[in-house]
């Protein structure tokens, strides 16, 4: 603005003297009109940051706390899993908080006090915001007047102020949306971010009929792929977790004609597991589709993983959970220290917080610094980027990853040759659109657990197990440490999703000694 109005100034003879003082006037009253927007919108923030911060204690007319998923036994009595996070508003919690600060909200289960200062700020926000947007349509008008004059950028100060418009209304629309709190189809919540600032967020929880309508019906074809769009191997069939693939094979991509486009493919080789692809066809929306429309294809892996890779679940750890979390991180990494120190280093363990791999990796220094192996952990040691480059150099080193480093790492040939996964990467459940997602499922009479916590978690899985064998001169041993793959009646569904034969061993001892056979160590 301070720069529109200089550039008119310098015109300012081009103008007769009633429109230069009305496009003068519009610009200083858009100035002005600044500040209250800002202060208006700080003052609702303000209040949404004071109210995130707040401990609510629970009323004695509360609704059902947000769901978390349990295992149901077969008996049909719920049985918590052992790393389920505690509902919200669980004793010794605060209400509707999670660990990082955030904090889910309805708009017809607000307090009061919560509904008057949400009101109150919204206000005061909107209000503030109104009025610099009504400022700068009056401006944008003048605009038409203004390029016909020799006035500096003209065209491009209309398309940002064009821009800053669309965004004030916009943004009016989203403030006065997310207070509402209303839509069934959504979850809300607020957070903090950064030292005083705050956030309102407001997530779909069910996108399937969006990408149907607004996607899928618009387009003459699409085309999804990925290597982990399936929760089944290509060659599991219905095998159990432990037999091995009755038709284990090295994919290779058939010939397609791509010109067959109003034609499905209907090879009964390629034609996968009617569950395959099923939980992400439900979550895609892709069970809106007519059947003739909707093509499948799952090939298996290019690599042979029956000479290339071995799968180890040890049945000695404890499982994990349970009350018994510290002994099982202190037996999962007194194993990793052991296997690290028979493979050379040339590891990466994968962890399903940072919590387990702090812990973990105090224990790891103590064990494995004194052999000459340099243990690097995510969060303490660097940047993701430089740790993968310390790992991709070789030499005795153990990289210990979270959440970023079970996808998009690719470290080929020796220098990673041990891959360790601490636990089955279940969701987090304080995340709030996995609660929303679940109480939906839940509210629709579905299990939660098998039907979103189990399949997300096998995608999950297939994704860190893929960070070993990334071409065909790769050799390696994935270590899946956690046992309920095998004491579980879901555990069968996760080994039907790794290409490799999972085997079992009952001692730390023998399992070294594989590792040392099989990579010649």
């Amino acid at each position: 603005l301070p720069t529109l109005l200089s550039y008119v100034d310098q015109a300012r003879s081009e103008f007769p003297d009633a429109l230069y003082e009305q496009i003068r006037t519009h610009i200083l009253e858009t100035m002005q009109a600044v500040q209250p927007a800002n202060d208006g919108s700080e003052r609702f923030f303000d209040y949404v940051r004071e109210w995130t911060e707040q401990p609510e204690a629970e009323p004695e007319d509360a609704a059902p706390q947000p769901f978390v998923p349990y295992e149901r036994s077969r008996g049909g009595r719920a049985m918590p899993r052992n790393d389920a996070a505690p509902a919200f508003g669980a004793p010794k919690k605060k209400a509707f908080q999670s660990s990082d600060d955030r904090k889910r909200y309805a708009w017809s289960r607000l307090k009061p006090d919560a509904v008057e200062g949400f009101t109150t700020g919204k206000e005061f926000a909107i209000s503030g915001l109104g009025k610099l947007r009504q400022t700068l349509e009056r401006l944008e008008e003048d605009f038409p007047e203004i390029r016909k004059k020799p006035v500096q950028r003209s065209r491009e100060l209309l398309t940002e102020i064009g821009a800053q418009t669309l965004f004030l209304q916009e943004l009016i629309h989203d403030i006065e949306f997310i207070v509402k709190g209303d839509e069934p189809n959504y979850v809300y919540w607020s957070e903090r971010s950064g030292r005083r600032g705050a956030r309102m967020v407001a997530a779909p929880l069910d996108i399937a009929a969006l990408l149907h309508g607004q996607l899928y019906e618009k387009k003459r074809s699409i085309i999804l792929t990925s290597a982990t769009l399936s929760v089944r191997d290509a060659d599991a069939g219905d095998a159990a977790g432990l037999s091995p693939f009755p038709n284990r094979r090295i994919a290779t991509v058939p010939t397609m004609d791509l010109s067959r486009h109003q034609q499905p493919h209907h090879d009964d080789d390629l034609k996968p597991h009617p569950k395959a692809f099923e939980f992400l066809k439900l979550r895609f929306g892709l069970n809106y589709c007519q059947p003739e429309k909707l093509d499948e294809m799952l090939l298996g892996s290019p690599f042979d993983y029956a000479d290339q890779c071995r799968l180890y679940v040890p049945t000695f750890l404890p499982e994990p959970g349970g009350g018994r979390e510290k002994e099982y991180t202190a037996q999962f990494s007194a194993m990793v220290a052991e296997l690290a120190i028979a493979s050379g280093g040339r590891a990466l363990v994968l962890y399903t917080s940072y919590s387990a791999l702090d812990a973990s990796a105090a224990i790891l220094r103590t064990m494995l610094v004194p052999e000459g192996i340099e243990v690097l952990a995510q969060g303490r040691d660097g940047s993701r980027e430089s740790l993968l480059s310390s790992l991709k150099s070789g030499g005795r080193r153990v990289l210990l990853g979270t959440s970023s480093f079970w996808e998009g790492v690719d470290v080929r040939g020796d220098a990673l040759s041990l891959l360790v996964i601490h636990k089955l990467p279940f969701a987090v459940f304080t995340d709030p659109v996995i609660q929303g997602r679940c109480e939906m499922l839940e509210a629709a009479g579905k299990d939660a657990f098998l039907h979103f916590s189990v399949p997300n978690a096998i995608l999950k899985l297939r994704q860190g197990f893929g960070r070993l064998i990334r071409s065909k001169q790769d050799r390696g041993l994935v270590v899946l440490a956690d046992k309920r793959v095998i004491t579980k009646r879901y555990g069968a569904a996760f080994l039907r999703a790794l290409p490799a034969q999972a085997r079992t061993i009952s001692n730390l001892d023998g399992l070294v000694t594989d590792l040392k056979d099989f990579l010649g160590s």
